[in-house]
């Protein structure tokens, strides 16, 4: 069930590649720089070189790709994605799994089946 969900995420990411999208530009440019992160979860650093990625490939080619990332410990999605965001290993923001625990709502939290990430 996860890896379906996964792959339809990278499905929808790759369709909004490509879909040109035509917005107000000055109010984009009233907001400031805009930073679009691409994290490909699982993704092998060789794999855009291996088969045809046109749309990947005119992202990188005006955008900035790391080459030499290395994950933090534990290598999960989560506290890696929190890294990059916070700048911080997982022993100083705490997440150190794909799974949390939110002591004010005493809740675990997850992605998964029976999962009930957002609370009122």
């Amino acid at each position: 069930m996860i890896k379906k969900s996964i792959y339809f995420c990278f499905i929808i990411l790759i369709i909004s590649c490509a879909k040109k999208i035509e917005n107000d530009v000055s109010v984009i440019n009233d907001l400031g720089p805009t930073v679009i992160l691409i994290s490909l979860d699982g993704f092998r650093w060789d794999y855009l070189s291996k088969t045809d990625t046109p749309n990947l490939d005119i992202l990188v080619e005006n955008g900035v790709i790391s080459e030499s990332l290395i994950p933090v410990f534990p290598s999960k999605t989560f506290p890696n994605h929190l890294s990059i965001v916070t700048g911080c290993y997982p022993e100083n923001h705490g997440i150190l799994s794909n799974n949390m625990y939110d002591q004010e709502w005493d809740a675990e939290y997850y992605i998964g089946e029976n999962s009930d990430p957002v609370k009122d």
